[in-house]
């Protein structure tokens, strides 16, 4: 208990800023959370994912494709398969802001929607196929 609620706490009171109007210090305070206090490593892949949105939600999409390779890592080293579709779509979204051919972005919205119904992870594979909807609606 001791080691677990500091972090959440300070992982949540930087979101708040950031979504506050306060990104950077935010985002700062976030990574200050994951990098430099006792951890609960469990949760280190699904924390970047929440950096991942504030940065894509504020058009910072080379930022965010960043901060997705170490969430790869992330994912990767806590073995958190489930969290992979989420970061594959959310990373054919920045790559879709940044002009990435519709193909390219469709393939990896594929994928994530594939992999989240093989994994049972519904609501991954419906944000996927949403994704993957807007884009098919979107003109080209």
């Amino acid at each position: 208990k001791n080691g677990i609620v500091p972090l959440y706490v300070e992982i949540w009171e930087g979101w708040l800023r950031a979504r506050s109007g306060d990104l950077e210090g935010g985002l700062r305070a976030m990574e200050v959370a994951q990098t430099q206090r006792q951890q609960y490593g469990l949760w280190m892949p699904g924390c970047t994912l929440l950096r991942v949105q504030l940065l894509a939600d504020a058009g910072r999409h080379d930022a965010a494709l960043e901060v997705l390779n170490r969430c790869d890592t992330e994912i990767a080293r806590y073995r958190h398969a489930y969290l992979r579709p989420e970061a594959m779509r959310r990373r054919a979204l920045s790559r879709r802001a940044l002009g990435a051919p519709a193909s390219e972005v469709r393939d990896l919205l594929e994928r994530a929607a594939v992999i989240a119904g093989q994994q049972g992870t519904r609501r991954f594979e419906r944000l996927a196929r949403e994704a993957l909807s807007g884009l098919r609606a979107a003109p080209v």
